[in-house]
């Protein structure tokens, strides 16, 4: 049918029960069923002549039939249709008939044809009557299929004369008030029992005049054949369960290469394990894993899913296999940049100070996606820790810590062990190389090989991007503030003692120590408080007091150390002692000739000797150079 609108008018020609025959009383029905405050069925007409429009679905089923019976649209065959042609929705409803429904229609078409064909040479009566000999059927039966398909094209005879019968008599119409109020009730997160809505809704009725409802199994059929599947999941489940209802998304990897897109994410076992410190915990194990092959690439184990496993995780990747194009986490707290840049609580003594891994993956070139969590389709990792739990948690060496998946699935030997870290350690790396070697995948592209051979198979011709040791270094812990000791320069970490050469001029200082807190024995970085880098410190470890062996080795360490010391003065120290003493002076060296002030200047000083001047003199040759008129001079009293 081209449309789903009708007005009273275009609906009275088709009227049955319960409509009356008649557009007054069409349209009084109309308003006392209240059509129009339905506001998603009911619509203002805007052409010519105005008032509304009623869609299909508010007409009861009997004359929404005869609505779809009487539309005459003509739909060309399948075999000269247009692709855009316009179909009948009977259709739609004969698809959905039974195969014995079809071909009862088949043969009443070949029957109905036969009779065109003899009708060319007699009249109709006659031509009825000799196909319904020929074909032993009743003459009734002809005049009612002839009376089905006229005026219908050619091309819909078929779904014409099929028996489309939706239930076995007349529909019964239920109050529009009734229905509202049931389907409510019925699509709510609770998901009532039908029955239980269905007698609230007779409560309802009778309190507020809705009218006398139809039998429970009316209800059922209505409800079965008008609301979609999909909708009560929706609403009875939730759009994550009506969404599943979609085929899942499959995502070909093969359009990578080895190590060219990883992704990552945490898993936490189901096993007890006893930690250093004496506590018990289940622990988590943050992984990286290659897109195309599935090869597990590097693995870190904590008691939660922090930032720190995750960079240390990156560390191993980068040391083992090289720098990834692309690298896929979901958005939770240990992956997201603001997390991984915040600065929180950390577990250790010292005051721990963040570098950023997404700052250092766009530091190495790597790409970060952001996916959906806990969907696998995102992160095929997620699909792998099921078979990664399968055989490490329930490994026999961890029987009696397994604790089981979920709080209902609890072994009878639930919490008899708790599992030593190392032991767990072990184990674990047993298991992820078994994972890896692991022949016989039956993914998409396997081929029926382990996840190291399509991973060695698709490698880079070029070979993998390597990060250099200063790269590498990025991603360790930093300690910051941790002072060299006197009297050798040393450093103490976690109770454990660092030292090297350079460690021997900035005792004092304060320093930053860059460290994998899991492989302490392997020594730590150095640098300056402007990251500048001073060196590799070893582990100094302890030694037993009466252990001969450990004695000598210290002793041999420190005659190295000497030596060495040794070598490098005399590598800068060429001069012997004689002649450091030949060559210093001893004599006292002339000092030289004074040269001629240019300037006199003026001596300033009460305490210095003057020359007694004879004032009666200097008077009497003042006055015999100019006369009588020269005042004497007198001395100051």
């Amino acid at each position: 049918m081209s449309r789903a609108w009708f007005t009273p008018a275009e609906i009275l020609p088709f009227a049955a029960d319960p409509l009356p025959s008649s557009l007054g009383a069409l349209q009084e029905y109309i308003l006392r069923q209240g059509w129009r405050a339905d506001r998603k069925r009911a619509r203002i007409r805007f052409s010519q002549g105005g008032g509304y429009e009623y869609h299909l679905s508010l007409l009861p089923l009997n004359v929404r039939s005869a609505l779809l019976a009487g539309d005459d649209t003509p739909i060309a065959d399948a075999a000269d249709a247009p692709s855009n042609a316009v179909r009948n929705p009977v259709w739609s409803t004969f698809e959905r008939l039974p195969e014995p429904a079809k071909a009862k229609a088949a043969r009443r078409l070949a029957i109905v044809q036969a009779v065109e064909a003899v009708r060319a040479g007699v009249t109709l009566q006659a031509a009825v009557a000799m196909v319904a000999c020929d074909h032993k059927v009743a003459s009734s039966s002809i005049w009612n299929w002839l009376s089905r398909v006229e005026g219908v094209p050619r091309s819909d005879w078929l779904p014409m004369l099929a028996d489309q019968r939706s239930g076995g008599g007349k529909a019964v119409d239920v109050p529009q008030d009734a229905w509202d109020y049931f389907l409510a009730d019925k699509m709510r997160p609770e998901n009532p029992a039908i029955t239980a809505c269905y007698e609230r809704t007779k409560r309802a009725a009778a309190v507020h005049g809705w009218g006398a409802l139809p039998s429970l199994k009316t209800f059922e059929r209505r409800f079965k054949s008008e609301i979609p599947h999909a909708a009560v999941v929706y609403a009875t489940k939730g759009s994550e369960a009506a969404a599943r209802l979609v085929p899942a998304q499959r995502r070909d990897r093969t359009v990578f290469a080895s190590l060219e897109a990883v992704n990552a994410d945490g898993y936490r076992h189901n096993v007890f394990v006893r930690w250093p410190d004496g506590t018990v915990a289940r622990p988590i194990t943050v992984a990286f894993q290659d897109l195309r092959s599935g090869l597990w690439l590097a693995h870190r184990r904590d008691r939660s899913e922090n930032k720190e496993a995750v960079r240390l995780a990156i560390a191993d990747m980068v040391t083992d296999y090289g720098i990834p194009e692309h690298v896929y986490f979901d958005n939770g707290k240990h992956f997201a940049s603001k997390w991984l840049t915040g600065r929180i609580q950390f577990r250790f003594r010292f005051k721990v100070k963040d570098e950023e891994p997404e700052g250092i993956l766009k530091t190495l070139g790597v790409k970060v996606h952001f996916t959906t969590p806990y969907r696998g389709q995102s992160k095929p990792i997620e699909r792998s820790f099921r078979e990664i739990g399968e055989y490490i948690d329930k490994h026999p060496m961890f029987a009696g810590a397994y604790t089981g998946h979920n709080p209902m699935a609890k072994p009878e030997n639930y919490g008899s062990a708790a599992v030593p870290l190392e032991v767990f350690e072990r184990v674990v790396a047993t298991e992820v190389a078994a994972h890896n070697a692991r022949e016989g995948r039956r993914g998409y592209g396997m081929n029926r090989r382990s996840f190291a051979q399509v991973f060695a198979e698709h490698a880079p011709e070029i070979g993998f991007r390597k990060a250099s040791a200063e790269q590498r270094r990025l991603f360790l812990l930093a300690a910051e503030g941790v002072v060299a000791r006197k009297p050798s320069g040393h450093i103490e970490l976690f109770d454990n003692r660092f030292w090297c050469e350079p460690l021997s001029g900035m005792i004092g200082q304060k320093l930053i120590v860059r460290f994998d807190p899991q492989a302490l024995a392997g020594g730590v970085a150095i640098y300056t408080l402007d990251n500048r880098l001073i060196g590799t410190a070893e582990r100094i470890d302890d030694i037993g007091f009466n252990s001969v062996d450990d004695a000598r080795e210290a002793a041999r360490l420190q005659a190295r150390l000497r030596r060495t010391m040794k070598d490098t003065h005399d590598l800068h120290v060429r001069l012997e002692t004689a002649d450091l003493k030949r060559l210093t002076p001893v004599d006292p060296a002339p000092a030289p000739p004074s040269a001629p002030a240019k300037v006199a200047r003026l001596v300033v000083g009460a305490n210095r000797h003057h020359p007694v001047v004879d004032f009666d003199a200097l008077s009497a040759a003042a006055a015999a150079l100019q006369g009588s008129d020269v005042i004497p001079l007198r001395p100051r009293k």
